[in-house]
């Protein structure tokens, strides 16, 4: 193909070579979804090629192992990707009747009550009490409540 090549003749190689095609496809997967989406890959990687193929080779040859290396390159971006596992969740994060819920009202109750002197510690290397219970009162939220949530909450009371 020592001329530049036309639309014409990439449709009539790819008329040719469609069951070779197909079949290194078929080499990488049995899902019929899947090897569409290879076969429209080497398609797209034969027509960037078409114009540098010389000739020099059998088309089936050339055909054959753009196919391949094609295949070869979805196969490895396929096995990079990471399978996801979808999350289920058997507790209601809105329900305020049970112990966690309890629990967080009685703590919150508890540090309504602080004084000043308890809210604030004189020694800089110690935990007031004030602190201590928000932090047990943000652990006891985080199970219940998204990082992102948390993070507001913590901004905003302590």
């Amino acid at each position: 193909m020592a001329t530049k090549p036309s639309e014409q003749q990439f449709a009539q190689l790819v008329k040719e070579q469609k069951s070779t095609i197909y079949t290194v496809c078929y080499m990488f997967s049995k899902d019929e979804d899947e090897v569409a989406d290879l076969f429209e890959e080497v398609l797209v990687n034969l027509w960037k090629g078409f114009q540098a193929f010389q000739g020099r080779s059998n088309p089936r040859t050339w055909v054959y192992r753009v196919s391949l290396n094609t295949c070869i390159s979805a196969d490895r971006k396929k096995k990079k990707r990471r399978k996801t596992i979808p999350l289920t969740m058997d507790i209601n994060l809105f329900e305020d009747n049970d112990a966690d819920s309890r629990q967080v009202q009685m703590l919150r109750n508890r540090i309504a009550r602080l004084g000043p002197f308890d809210r604030h510690s004189q020694n800089s290397y110690s935990i007031s009490r004030f602190t201590r219970a928000k932090l047990r009162l943000s652990m006891i939220s985080f199970c219940r409540a998204s990082v992102t949530q948390l993070a507001a909450f913590m901004r905003i009371t302590l």
